[in-house]
C-alpha cells in the first residue's frame, strides 16, 4: 500500500513568515528613524550651544578692540556699533555649521549614503550687550592690609567739578561729603584696622575679612560721625569686595626724550629741567634713569614721563592746567621705592592733572611732612605709608590703589569723586547681557 504525501508548504507557513519578517523590518526601521532623530537632535543641539561660546569669544574680542582703540564714531561704525548713553553697544553673531540630513531609514537599510541632503544649514545666535568704562580710582583701595594709627585720622570726600561739594575746585571742609569709601581686596581676620580714625563714608573688604576698631573709630555718613557716634553705622560696612587690579605697564618703548638741558627760573624758584609737549600728539613722552632735583611742566602741557629707576617726586611742580603721568619702576623685581616727600602733587589742581603709577618693582612709597598732595597714586604692588600730616586739613586730595596702607600720626584724606567721571579707567566691563 503506497502513501501519498503533501510536499507542498501550507500557505498559512508562508504567511506567519512574511509577517514575522514585516514585523522584523518595521521594528528595525522603527528603531533607525528613532537613532537617526535621536543623533540629529543631539548634533543640532551640540551645534546650538556651541554657538554661543562663538558669540561671546567675538564679545571678547570687541572689548579687547574697545580697550585699544577708543570708542571714536569711526571705530564704532566700522563694526555697526552705535552709542547709547555715551557707551558702546556692542552686537555680535555666530553661525555654526548644523549637521545635514541624515539618510532615511530606507537610504539605511540598503546602504544608500547618497540619499542625504547635502544643502547646508547654520544655527544662528546674536547678542547683544552694553558695557561701562568702571574707573580706576573708585575710592581709595588697598590689594592688603589697611592700619590706620594715631589720633585726628580723617576720611571723606569731596568733588571737585561740583560748586556743591568743593570752591573753586579745591576741598572746602564746610561743603565735604560723605563718600570717602575705603576698601581692601583681601578677605583675611581683622584686615582693616580703622584704629580710632573718622570714616565718613562706606568700608570694604573681600569677601570674608573683617574690620577692627579701637575704641574712638566711627564709620558711616556725615551725621553719624560729627554726630560723635562710636562703631560702625548699619550699612556702612560689606565684604564684597571682588576687584582684580592690574599691574602698571612702561607706557613707551621708542619715540621719547631724554633729560632736556634747559633750566628755568620762575618766581625765584629754580628748575633743572623743563618738561612741555603733548604726549597724545607723539610730543611730551620723556624718559630719565632716575629722577631727583626740581621739574617743572609747562602750563597746558602734556606729559608722559618714564623713570625705571629710584623717583623722588618732591620738586615736581606743574604749570597752569598742566598734566603729567609718571611711570616708575620695571616689570620685574623689587625693593624699589618712590618718595612723594613734602612736595609732589598738583598743587591748586585737579586730581587728575598728576598720576603716578608704580610698577611691580616699586614695593615702598613714602609720603610725609606738612605739605599738601593732589593727585592719584596706582601702585598695586606697594605699600603707602602716610605719615605726620600737616596743621590743617588738606593733606592728601585724590585717591590710590595700592598693596597696604599705613596711616600714622594726623592725617586727612579727602577722595575727589569727580576721578569717577574724569580720572582713568579700569577699561569696559559688561553691564547687561541679551540675546536677540
Amino acid at each position: 500500500m503506497k502513501l501519498k504525501t503533501n510536499i507542498k508548504p501550507k500557505a498559512s507557513v508562508l504567511l506567519v513568515t512574511l509577517g514575522a519578517i514585516s514585523i522584523i523590518g518595521l521594528g528595525l526601521a522603527t528603531y533607525l528613524t528613532m537613532v537617526k532623530f535621536e543623533s540629529q537632535a543631539t548634533f543640532r543641539s551640540l551645534a546650538w550651544n556651541t554657538a554661543i561660546p562663538v558669540t561671546e569669544a567675538g564679545v571678547e574680542e570687541a572689548l579687547t578692540q574697545l580697550r585699544y582703540a577708543g570708542t571714536t564714531n569711526e571705530n564704532l561704525s566700522a563694526n555697526g556699533w552705535t552709542l547709547s548713553g555715551g557707551l558702546p553697544v556692542i552686537t555680535c553673531s555666530a553661525s555654526v555649521p548644523m549637521p545635514s540630513s541624515l539618510p532615511s531609514f530606507y537610504g539605511m537599510l540598503l546602504g544608500a549614503a547618497g540619499t542625504a541632503d547635502a544643502s547646508p544649514s547654520f544655527a544662528n545666535r546674536t547678542i547683544q550687550v552694553t558695557v561701562t568704562n568702571t574707573p580706576l580710582l573708585g575710592g581709595p583701595t588697598s590689594l592688603g592690609f589697611i592700619n590706620m594709627n594715631g589720633n585726628n585720622v580723617n576720611v571723606d570726600s569731596f568733588d571737585s567739578m561740583d560748586p556743591k561739594y568743593s570752591t573753586n575746585g579745591l576741598y572746602d571742609a564746610s561743603k565735604a561729603n560723605d563718600h570717602g569709601d575705603l576698601a581692601t581686596v583681601s578677605g583675611l581676620t581683622n584686615v582693616f584696622n580703622v584704629g580710632n580714625a573718622n570714616i565718613k563714608g562706606h568700608i570694604h573688604t573681600g569677601p570674608g575679612g573683617s574690620v577692627v576698631l579701637g575704641p574712638q573709630g566711627s564709620v558711616g555718613d556725615a551725621a553719624w560721625v560729627n554726630g560723635n557716634n562710636k562703631g560702625i553705622q548699619a550699612g556702612h560696612f560689606s565684604d564684597d569686595m571682588n576687584v582684580q587690579f592690574g599691574n602698571a605697564d612702561v607706557p613707551f618703548t621708542s619715540g621719547y626724550s631724554g633729560p632736556p638741558n634747559n633750566p628755568l627760573t620762575i618766581n625765584g624758584t629754580s628748575y633743572s629741567q623743563v618738561l612741555s609737549g603733548d604726549a597724545s600728539l607723539g610730543t611730551g613722552r620723556y624718559q630719565f634713569s632716575t629722577l631727583s632735583g626740581s621739574v617743572y611742566v609747562s602750563p597746558g602741557a602734556n606729559v608722559v614721563l618714564y623713570v625705571p629707576g629710584n623717583a623722588d617726586l618732591t620738586g615736581i611742580v606743574l604749570g597752569t592746567n598742566a598734566t603729567i603721568k609718571i611711570y616708575n619702576g620695571t616689570k620685574n623685581g623689587s625693593g624699589q621705592s618712590a618718595n612723594m616727600g613734602t612736595g609732589a602733587g598738583s598743587s591748586g589742581g585737579h586730581s587728575w592733572n598728576f598720576q603716578y603709577y608704580g610698577l611691580p618693582s616699586v614695593t615702598t612709597i613714602t609720603y610725609s611732612g606738612n605739605a599738601t598732595f593732589t593727585g592719584t597714586m596706582y601702585a598695586p604692588q606697594a605699600n603707602l605709608s602716610l605719615a605726620g600730616g600737616g596743621n590743617n586739613t588738606y593733606d592728601f586730595v585724590g585717591c590710590f590703589v595700592v598693596g597696604n596702607l599705613s596711616m600714622n600720626g594726623h592725617f586727612n584724606i579727602h577722595y575727589d569723586e569727580a576721578l569717577k567721571r574724569f580720572g582713568p579707567n579700569r577699561n569696559f566691563v559688561i553691564t547687561s547681557w541679551n540675546e536677540l
